[in-house]
């Protein structure tokens, strides 16, 4: 791209907004900026693109680093275990974060669900 900040801007916005069809687009349309690898939040944001739309042949996919494959295959079968009890969840909750809290796969998938655990609990603080 020949305007690094616009480009880092939308990549970035897209990213925080959960829109990673747009994030996808972004990146097919500008490609990525020369000399650098792309950003491990970029490459997690298009891993959860890719599996979402199980789409693992992409030219794209294969720029994606095999840790990062491999955090959010952990990630999603420790997510689907979770998912799964939901006695306990907000605990599941807490140690999914504990675990993948630096990822975005956890942004994506779990932290608002979170911070609704929370703020459920200080509600109910305030009532007494």
């Amino acid at each position: 791209p020949d305007n690094r900040v616009a480009y880092q801007y939308l990549a970035a916005s897209a990213i925080l907004h959960k829109k990673l069809d747009k994030l996808y687009t972004i990146t097919e349309t500008y490609g990525f900026p020369d000399g650098d690898g792309i950003p491990i939040i970029m490459q997690q944001a298009l891993a959860v693109y890719f599996a979402k739309n199980e789409q693992y042949d992409h030219p794209l996919f294969a720029r994606i680093s095999d840790d990062v494959k491999i955090g959010f295959n952990d990630f999603y079968a420790d997510y689907l275990e979770m998912d799964s009890k939901k006695p306990g969840y907000v605990s599941h909750i807490r140690k999914m974060k504990e675990k993948y809290g630096d990822t975005y796969y956890f942004y994506y998938f779990l932290f608002l669900r979170l911070l609704r655990s929370y703020a459920k609990r200080l509600s109910r603080m305030q009532m007494l």
